[in-house]
């Protein structure tokens, strides 16, 4: 899969409007510097994030990182951030930013420069060239890569014999299973007004080969980007898609597909471990 398609975060340090680390007394006399770090749980384990936390205690003694998690929920995560960043708030060293976030807090002067530690051209060698062109835009290093997210597939394989390979092969799955389970949804996917849709619709537009800019500049009145979103209303308008994607968004989605009251779902990997669990 592209690199386009990846849904990525980052990981970035707040700038001293925000307080900065602040350190409780003098090291000589035993004392360990606080460091909060707001973060989105990167799925219901949260045994990952701790291990990473513990090695970078182990090799930084005199740091003490505090977990604060903040919510899932990208429009939520979003107005907390922006809220406490504009208040001042004393409790933000670091913080995970959606990679769409990242310009719009660099311009309010909220995001340190990274620029010493983490030099533009380093981060573009480093890592995916779409992250790392959004965290060094402006020639500073604003944001350093953490990880990436993919919008992914899932279906029955109680009522679905394989994968569609195409959109069209999708929907007569869909009908298939639904007219042998009537009372199901076909597809759910976000369809919410938010940055889900965003991505939801970027992965339709490039999936018919589409592309959202031209010569720098953004354009979504072309061929492509019409049939993607004719696409989406259609999967409705036709009810391979029930009514309710339009307010929908990455839970809401889930949890219909756990239930078992979809056949196909659209949602990013945190799903799959839930799927898993008993009751699912």
């Amino acid at each position: 899969m592209p690199p386009r398609l990846f849904h990525a975060f980052v990981l970035a340090l707040a700038a001293t409007v925000a307080g900065g680390c602040r350190p409780g007394e003098a090291p000589g006399r035993g004392a360990r510097t606080r460091v909060v770090l707001r973060y989105q749980p990167l799925g219901p384990d949260p045994r990952p994030l701790r291990a990473l936390v513990e090695g970078f205690e182990r090799e930084n003694p005199g740091v003490l990182v505090e977990l604060q998690p903040i919510p899932s929920s990208s429009d939520l995560a979003h107005q907390l951030l922006v809220t406490a960043l504009a208040a001042g708030a004393e409790d933000l060293d670091a913080f995970v930013l959606d990679v769409i976030w990242v310009a719009e807090l660099a311009r309010a002067g909220w995001l340190a420069d990274l620029s010493a530690a983490f030099p533009p051209e380093r981060v573009r060698a480093d890592f995916l060239s779409g992250p790392a062109e959004v965290v060094t835009a402006d020639g500073r290093t604003r944001a350093v890569p953490w990880f990436v997210d993919v919008g992914l597939l899932y279906y029955r394989r109680d009522l679905v014999p394989r994968p569609p390979a195409t959109a069209a092969e999708l929907e007569a799955l869909s009908r298939d299973a639904t007219s042998r389970a009537p009372g199901l949804a076909g597809y759910v996917w976000q369809g919410r007004q938010y940055e889900g849709l965003s991505c939801v619709f970027f992965e339709a537009l490039w999936a018919r080969g589409g592309e959202p800019f031209e010569r720098g500049r953004l354009r979504l009145d072309s061929p492509a980007a019409r049939e993607a979103l004719g696409w989406l209303r259609g999967l409705v308008e036709r009810g391979v898609s029930p009514r309710s994607v339009a307010v929908a968004a990455e839970e809401d989605a889930r949890r219909a597909f756990q239930e078992g009251r979809a056949v196909f779902m659209r949602n990013w990997p945190y799903a799959w471990p839930l799927l898993q669990e008993e009751g699912s």
